[in-house]
């Protein structure tokens, strides 16, 4: 047993009571004294010299195992403003690809037509233009739109003749013949024939995200992924090689598999848990596919957006779940999916869990009772607001007000777990507490300020509350006797901050999980513990 003891720091312990002390404990994994008087047994001590510390974030809602496949390990597009950027850095991944690659697909993502002259989105044309003779696929920034040339449209089997899927649409030229744009579940169609990453790349892949995430304060992520994320994550856990805690929701396709194999909820260990079935209920803003109470000025073909499942098998799903003693985690982003998700779990029968609605970027006035009321998790991605700013203002006039509606929550009672829903915006959990604390718009300005909420409460929302969120909230999300000691060592104070530009990344010095120190920042000037 090894006792190391942390002083003269600024400790925010986010318990709700003494909630800032200067000094705590740690034995082996946990921790062990907060606040109080130094203990002569220490194995260790620990000067913090002034340094903030905070418990360790955790990311509410991610994509992970996508974006080390599809960004770490493929092309990233984000930030690429125009086709002819596109062009370049696709022409350029063709080019380093091997001439006889292991799958022949070329993969990434990231790009965003909204931010592009026109907000059209492209076609395989000019895909094909780029890149012929192995197939493409390019994810959107908000993952509801897969962007193929000719050549993936052809190895998938998708033509003029191929009806678009529930759930889904394929975008068409005037003759019906698929431009190289899937919508949400049409997206299938081609990704059932793309190789996942695996083996060596993936595992190499996947260290390249755990230590930007530790980097970045992460401690513990929600993985709303599949199968192949299930197994990438699972085989590090039992190799004792999954640096970060990890709770995964299992897509709601997959109950069936799960109720053969009487897998129910509580099976995982400290590392690694199945806590939630997620179900996929509409689509998505930046693609005008989230299902929205008016409908979008000019939708062509779209109208309200998409509603993938209707309340009577939404209901069925929450009662399936709930047999399994799971929980159910809703994609819902418009305000009428969110009201269809909120009917379907306002059953006394289903109580007992901690269900979720994740994004809820678009809110009626009577949902944040409701939703606390019903005792459902508001799991937000702060870090989308100031790129959807403009995207609200031009699809969703009369109702920006009612957008991320953070204040309203947070007054009415509900719990907030923030995530940054990455790689449909960055991993950075320093960018969501900015956007959620001062809410700037594009030119600096206060974008409805009335929905912001301080930064104690937004650093809450990303430790206690996500803790909650996922139903740990006696083990992690705290600095308190006998949680996990799971902190970050920050070089400032961001509760002090008073301006965006005062929140910042760079601030992390060092991240622990169960008591290892497993990042440290080159170059901190940070103690090294004294003792043996």
């Amino acid at each position: 047993m090894r006792r190391t003891e942390f002083s003269n720091g600024r400790v925010y312990t986010m318990t709700g009571t003494g909630e800032k002390v200067s000094r705590f404990s740690v034995l082996d994994e946990r921790f062990y004294t907060v606040g109080g008087t130094p203990h002569a047994s220490s194995d260790r001590l620990v000067d913090l010299e002034g340094r903030t510390v905070i418990p360790g974030i955790i990311d509410s809602h991610t994509h992970f195992v996508q974006y080390c496949s599809d960004v770490l390990a493929g092309m990233d597009l984000g930030g690429c403003d125009d086709l002819d950027e596109i062009a370049h850095r696709v022409m350029d991944g063709a080019a380093k690809m091997s001439p006889t690659p292991t799958d022949g697909w070329l993969r990434g993502g990231g790009w965003d037509k909204n931010v592009w002259p026109g907000d059209v989105f492209p076609d395989r044309k000019a895909l094909d233009a780029w890149v012929s003779d192995r197939p493409v696929a390019l994810m959107s920034r908000d993952c509801h739109a897969l962007w193929v040339n000719s050549r993936a449209l052809e190895i998938s089997g998708v033509d003029h003749r191929t009806p678009d899927p529930p759930g889904g649409v394929i975008a068409r030229d005037a003759d019906g013949s698929p431009k190289g744009i899937l919508l949400d579940s049409a997206m299938d169609l081609v990704r059932a024939h793309i190789p996942p990453l695996r083996g060596a790349n993936l595992q190499a892949a996947l260290d390249k995200g755990f230590a930007q995430a530790l980097s970045l304060g992460i401690t513990g992520i929600v993985a709303c992924e599949g199968a192949h994320a299930l197994h990438a994550m699972a085989r590090r856990a039992v190799d004792g090689q999954l640096p970060l805690r990890t709770w995964l929701t299992i897509p709601d396709d997959s109950l069936g598999a799960l109720e053969a194999l009487g897998l129910c909820g509580g099976i995982g260990d400290d590392f690694f848990r199945i806590f939630a079935v997620k179900v996929m209920l509409d689509g998505a803003l930046g693609s005008q596919t989230a299902y929205v109470d008016a409908g979008y000025p000019g939708a062509d073909g779209i109208d309200r957006g998409l509603l993938l499942h209707t309340t009577g098998q939404l209901r069925g799903i929450v009662r399936r779940a709930a047999d399994l003693d799971l929980p159910v985690a809703i994609h819902a982003i418009g305000d009428a999916a969110c009201e269809r998700a909120l009917v379907a779990v306002e059953d006394e029968a289903v109580r007992h869990l901690r269900h979720r609605i994740e994004h809820a970027q678009l809110l009626r006035p009577d949902h944040p009772d409701r939703m606390t009321q019903a005792g459902i998790v508001a799991s937000m991605q702060p870090a989308h607001l100031s790129d959807d700013i403009p995207l609200i203002e031009r699809h969703w006039p009369g109702r920006e007000h009612r957008a991320y509606a953070f204040a309203s929550l947070a007054r009415a009672g509900a719990v907030l777990a923030f995530g940054s829903d990455v790689p449909v915006a960055p991993l950075d959990p320093f960018l969501g507490m900015r956007n959620a604390a001062f809410r700037m718009d594009g030119h600096g300005q206060p974008w409805y300020p009335q929905e912001a909420i301080d930064m104690h409460d937004a650093l809450r929302a990303y430790t206690a509350g996500s803790a909650w969120g996922v139903a740990a909230e006696e083990a992690v999300g705290a600095i308190a006797p006998g949680y996990f000691a799971d902190f970050v060592i920050l070089d400032r104070d961001p509760l002090l901050a008073s301006s965006p530009r005062d929140v910042d990344a760079s601030q992390v010095v060092s991240t622990w999980v169960g008591g290892e120190e497993v990042y440290r920042r080159e170059g901190s000037g940070l103690f090294d513990p004294k003792g043996s």
